[in-house]
């Protein structure tokens, strides 16, 4: 990917590059390929282009992670990822976003694999709270999957998948999440813990 212009030492300065909406299809793949989360999910897309190549794009989902909360819905910066180093980019990304829906608060999520959450604080969000570690569940059959998969809820759905001739009352069978998990072959897949993040307008 050669750039020329507006580069210094292989970065790409944001104010160089054009800013436009990015349909789905496009942030999805983009994010598939340079986010270590990947492109599920859906939201609005914010993207830099340099030679009408996508070189970042920002991700904001309106009610996202709000389950089980009782205050009004907000929206959450869910997604933030470059091809190249864009210097500016998410600042310049991020307060497009600000002008055009003008939130009262915008809340994100940092996993402290991959990010310590410097890019926040440039953006001026206030760290909220540190999140435990958590987990999501591996098997040879299914792939990774989110731990809601593996609710008791679930559990039968999930023998089955596996394979497992047996059947699970979630309600009276006194067995674990975890007993049956292990006994399907499947793994906990421990993080290291997130950090919440949260911006207000001024």
């Amino acid at each position: 990917f050669p750039v020329t212009i507006g580069q210094a030492k292989g970065k790409l300065m944001a104010r160089k590059c054009n800013l436009r909406r990015v349909d789905h299809n496009q942030a999805r793949c983009f994010f598939d390929k340079y986010h270590p989360q990947g492109g599920t999910g859906v939201g609005e897309h914010y993207g830099l282009y340099w030679n009408n190549k996508l070189v970042a794009c920002m991700r904001f989902t309106y009610g996202g992670n709000d389950r089980g909360v009782s205050h009004a819905r907000e929206w959450t910066l869910s997604r933030y990822a470059t091809r190249v180093t864009v210097v500016g980019g998410a600042s310049r990304l991020f307060k497009a976003f600000i002008m055009d829906r003008q939130p009262t608060t915008v809340k994100s999520f940092s996993d402290n694999r991959y990010f310590s959450g410097a890019m926040y604080e440039q953006l001026g969000f206030t760290l909220e709270a540190d999140i435990p570690p958590d987990y999501q569940v591996w098997s040879s059959k299914l792939g990774v999957r989110p731990k809601s998969h593996y609710q008791r809820r679930n559990l039968q759905k999930r023998m089955e998948e596996h394979s497992i001739q047996d059947t699970y009352d979630y309600k009276t069978d006194p067995r674990t999440e975890a007993e049956l998990t292990y006994s399907m072959g499947c793994r906990r897949l421990y993080d290291c813990g997130k950090k919440r993040w949260v911006w207000k307008s001024a």
